[in-house]
């Protein structure tokens, strides 16, 4: 079994109130799930988004990320159905920190995009490095 980190990756600066709000107006949320268990959810998918890399999309890795829950969810008791739309969610949030984390190192002014091979590329193609 892999170790999930309890840092929530979508929670604001502004502390956790925000992040609950912004929990709740997510169309998976479930009022009967607890914000501890949510925490869990998002926190597993935004590990496994960093354990499988580009070009491997949600979609493909599915039943794979469903193997690895059953694993996990003696911590929260949840079915992989019940949490999957959560997991998509914080998958997505990874990809857009590890496109924020290239752009960055990259010094580009705008988010890169990435080829079918995972290589990165300017949003604008005649977009100068800095």
């Amino acid at each position: 079994m892999h170790e999930v980190e309890t840092e929530n990756p979508q929670e604001s600066a502004s502390g956790q109130t925000d992040w609950r709000s912004w929990l709740t107006q997510r169309s998976y949320y479930d009022s009967s799930i607890s914000f501890d268990d949510y925490r869990l959810i998002l926190e597993f998918g935004r590990a496994m988004r960093i354990r499988f890399p580009n070009p491997d999309g949600f979609e493909q890795r599915q039943a794979e990320l469903g193997t690895e829950w059953e694993q996990f969810r003696t911590q929260t008791g949840l079915e992989w159905v019940q949490v999957k739309s959560a997991v998509a969610d914080s998958w997505q949030r990874g990809e857009e920190l590890i496109a924020d984390a290239k752009a960055n190192k990259g010094n580009f002014d705008h988010q890169p995009t990435f080829g079918e091979d995972g290589k990165m590329t300017p949003r604008n193609l005649d977009e100068p490095n800095r």
